[in-house]
Formats: C-alpha cells, sequence, structure tokens
C-alpha cells in the first residue's frame, strides 16, 4: 500500500498542473543551505499531502449531516405530536409558519398533478393550496413523475430535507472548533430553515451543485458528468447555468465542445418552450426590496421608494425618483467593481487562495459564482443564500490565513456581513415590533409606525452589507478568470496576432 501511494505521489509531482500548484505555493525539492537533502519519496508525499490537505486534514466532515438529520427527525417528531407547539418553535426564527409544512414543494407537485387533469397552470392552479400559476421552468410538468397527492407532501418535503442535509457532507472540514461551530450557526440560520421549513427546490439545487463539485474534482470524464448536472439543473430553475462558467479552467477543445452542447441544448429548449417560458416570466414574483431577499437591483428600488414616498407600490416613481435610485446604485456598481478587479488582480488574494485546499477552494468558487449570479441577475428570496454555506469553509481559512492585514480584515468583514445577513431577519422582527414596520407588504394595511428611522437605517445597512460581501466574492470568481487556462490561452493569442 505504501509503494502504490508513493507511486501515486510521483505522478502528481511530474504533472505538469502539480508542478505549477507547487510553485505558486513556494514549493521546492532543493534544499535551502545547511540543509539535508530530502530523499525523493518523502518530497513526493510532501507534495501530494500539501495538495491535498495544507492543514493537516482531508476530506469532509459528518458534523453538518448528521446533526442535521437529527435536527430533522426531531422537527418531524415534533409536528406529528403537537402541530401548534411545531408553529411556535418555527417561530422562533422570525418568519411565520405556514398551513403546512413544505409549501413550496407543494406548488410544483400541484402544477404537475393540475396540468395532467387538463388544468392551464400558468393562469392558476386550484389544486393548490394558495392558487399559484406556475412560475419554475415548464419542463417540470413533462418530467416523467408520479402524480402525488397531496397526503403524500410531508413525505416528499422530509425525503427533500434529508437530501440536503445528507449532501452537506460535501463541504470541506472545518479547520477549528471555532469554524464548526459558526458552520453550525449558519445551518441554523432563518434563511436556511425558511428553506428547509418550506421545502423549496433551492435544496434540490444544493444537491445538484454538490454532486457537481464532487464531480468537477475527478478526471475529464466525471468532470463533464458536473457539468451535465449542471445543466439539467438548470432545466429547472435556470441559475445552476451560471456555473458553466467554471468550463474556462478547462482545455480550448474541452470548452468548445461543451459549451457547443450547451448551447444545443439550450437552443432547443428555447425553441420548444418558447411560450411557456414568456408565460412563466410574466408569473415571477415582483419582490418588494425591503423584505428578506437580495439582489443589486434591490438598492436601486429600494432608493427609489424611499425618494418617492415609503407606502408608494415598488414599480412607480417620477422620473427623479428613478434617476436618483439608479444613480446612487450606478455609483455603488462602478466603485464595487473595480475594488473587485484591484483585488483580484492583486498578489495578496492569489497568495491567500493558494493556502486553501482543493476542495476549500472548489466550494469557494463554487459558491462564490452562483451567489454573484444570482445577485447581479436580479432580486432572489433569502433562502437561496443557502450556497454561501459552499462559501463559509474557505472564507474562514482566508480571513485567518491571509498575509496581507488589508486583505484579512476584508474578508472578515465580509464574513461577518454574510452571518448578520442571515441572521437578519430576528433583528428586522425586533425592530419592526419596537418601532414599526416602515414599508407595508403588497396586500396589507399600514400598521402604526412610532418612526421609520431603524428599520430604514437597518435597511442600508443590509445592503450595503451584501455589496460588501459580492465585491469579495466577485473578486474571486474574477481571480479564477485570470488564472483560467481559456483567458490566458486568448491573451496569448491575441498577443500573437
Amino acid at each position: 500500500m505504501e509503494a502504490v501511494r508513493l507511486a501515486f505521489a510521483r505522478s502528481l509531482l511530474h504533472s505538469d498542473g502539480i508542478a505549477a500548484e507547487l510553485t505558486s505555493r513556494g514549493g521546492t525539492a532543493t534544499p535551502m543551505e545547511g540543509e539535508s537533502p530530502m530523499p525523493t519519496d518523502q518530497v513526493a508525499v510532501a507534495a501530494a499531502g500539501a495538495l491535498v490537505a495544507p492543514s493537516g486534514r482531508s476530506g469532509a466532515s459528518l458534523l453538518l449531516p448528521a446533526v442535521g438529520l437529527a435536527a430533522l427527525a426531531a422537527f418531524v417528531a415534533l409536528a406529528v405530536a403537537d402541530g401548534a407547539l411545531y408553529k411556535r418553535v418555527i417561530d422562533l426564527w422570525s418568519f411565520h409558519p405556514e398551513v403546512s409544512p413544505f409549501v413550496d414543494l407543494e406548488g410544483p407537485l400541484a402544477w404537475i398533478r393540475c396540468w395532467r387533469d387538463g388544468m392551464d397552470v400558468f393562469l392558476e392552479t386550484t389544486c393548490d393550496i394558495f392558487d399559484r400559476p406556475l412560475n419554475y421552468s415548464p419542463l417540470i410538468l413533462h418530467l416523467p413523475l408520479p402524480t402525488v397527492q397531496p397526503e403524500s407532501k410531508p413525505a416528499y418535503g422530509v425525503l427533500l430535507a434529508a437530501l440536503f442535509f445528507v449532501s452537506l457532507a460535501v463541504l470541506p472540514r472545518p479547520r477549528t472548533r471555532s469554524g464548526a461551530a459558526l458552520l453550525l450557526l449558519a445551518l441554523f440560520s432563518p434563511f436556511c430553515m425558511f428553506g428547509l421549513e418550506r421545502g423549496n427546490l433551492d435544496l434540490l439545487m444544493f444537491a445538484a451543485v454538490a454532486f457537481a463539485v464532487l464531480c468537477l474534482e475527478r478526471g475529464l470524464s466525471v468532470r463533464l458528468l458536473g457539468y451535465a448536472v449542471i445543466v439539467a439543473a438548470g432545466l429547472l430553475k435556470f441559475y445552476p447555468w451560471v456555473l458553466l462558467l467554471l468550463l474556462l479552467r478547462e482545455r480550448p477543445v474541452v470548452f468548445l465542445l461543451a459549451s457547443s452542447v450547451f448551447a444545443v441544448v439550450l437552443g432547443s429548449f428555447v425553441v420548444g418552450y418558447h411560450d411557456e417560458l414568456g408565460r412563466v416570466l410574466d408569473n415571477l414574483p415582483q419582490l418588494n426590496p425591503f423584505q428578506d431577499a437580495f439582489g443589486a437591483s434591490q438598492l436601486a428600488n429600494g432608493l427609489v421608494i424611499v425618494t418617492h414616498g415609503l407606502h408608494a407600490p415598488p414599480d412607480q416613481g417620477d422620473t427623479l425618483d428613478v434617476v436618483i435610485g439608479w444613480g446612487i446604485t450606478l455609483v455603488v456598481y462602478g466603485a464595487v467593481l473595480a475594488s473587485a478587479v484591484l483585488l483580484a488582480r492583486g498578489a495578496a488574494l492569489q497568495r491567500a487562495l493558494g493556502r486553501l485546499s482543493a476542495r476549500e477552494a472548489q466550494c469557494l468558487t463554487v459558491s462564490a459564482v452562483v451567489m454573484c449570479g444570482c445577485f447581479f441577475a436580479g432580486a432572489s428570496i433569502g433562502y437561496r443564500a443557502v450556497m454561501l454555506l459552499f462559501a463559509l469553509p474557505g472564507l474562514l481559512v482566508l480571513a485567518r490565513e491571509a498575509d496581507d492585514w488589508r486583505l484579512a480584515w476584508l474578508v472578515r468583514g465580509a464574513l461577518a456581513a454574510a452571518f448578520l445577513l442571515i441572521w437578519s431577519l430576528p433583528i428586522q422582527r425586533l425592530i419592526n415590533r419596537v418601532f414599526g414596520q416602515f414599508w407595508v407588504p403588497t396586500g396589507s394595511t399600514a400598521g402604526p409606525v412610532w418612526t421609520p428611522v431603524p428599520g430604514l437605517a437597518f435597511w442600508v445597512l443590509r445592503e450595503a452589507l451584501w455589496w460588501w460581501l459580492m465585491l469579495v466574492l466577485l473578486a474571486i470568481v474574477m481571480r479564477m478568470i485570470l488564472a483560467s487556462r481559456i483567458w490566458n490561452d486568448a491573451l496569448r493569442w491575441v498577443a500573437k496576432a
């Protein structure tokens, strides 16, 4: 076994990619002055160990899946034994429990059921408890799934939650006990619990991305399977397609072939479902910029409403209000973009990323791509921030290992922002109860407001924290692009032209 391990380590050491990685980390097989030469076998083993687990620890941890599955069992038992107590416990996370668990899962199941009964689910779905029209991919109606009756929904919801918790085993093992505690704190944050209690399909997307992470660490054939999973997930909820940006890391021939296949799939999907896709876009919910959602447009839309009047509808505002709101947002855009470019091109971030294990770097990159894609494409409900779980282990290492104090504090600020954001609902609820809710949800009546200042100030802080976090994640995405095979080959081609 030791001979096999040494042979594998030697093969790693002599590959071009590993040699380059060792060079970037300062690795060398040449002894310094006064040192004895290291035997070749020891060099090979040290090289493989440094690349697999630079912290001395490798692999994933079963802590999160074990705790999550235990919590799931406890909540299921509580819901069965005492539904009223279950709702009071869920209410502690600062979101209102619906009439029954997994109501978001009820939507797709009802759409399929009503569609097969001949109903136009793009207009209404009377077999859904909320009569929600279809606002997911129309492909979901044509999947070979069994017709699920409402009484079977809890079982499917529990299976979806269990799949999510099992997929947490893909996350890299925390290097410290405090890191493990912070990951548990993130797992049971209101945003994650919100998605779990509602049974939202973003949990399925999380599991699909986790599987893709495992595939992208392997050889070409398995990596292609990972990209296929990403494409399949995007056919259901669209946003996973942004992860195809990772194709930039492949060789040109792989990049071109995979991109061509995706273009054919996308073109066929659009041509085959163009009418349904247009109706789905019309059914997408319009998110109030002050609710538990995130996105670059939230700042602009919120500023338009604030300058026009707090009780104005989200889509209304005078020309001056729109100019002020979007003008400020464009300034923020420019500042964040310029800062991210400088950070990505700097050596400090490159050195810090080099201290991550392969799994930490992969998960951090995947999360950064997904979160930046969702943030800059529009507005997303807060539970989609569950994708931040992939980034937290890597950010914790960067915050501790960065050798530049400015980068270290920037990453620490992003970490603090991430935790404050995913735990922002209790703070928002406290402000609303003490001072009154300064914005009025659609279909609701304005209640008494003592002063809107604290709520408005917290909203401004929340948006600032989102932009801070996105700055760091965007810089990581840019660093990935700058280091990618396709980008550097393109630069060399342009230089020769």
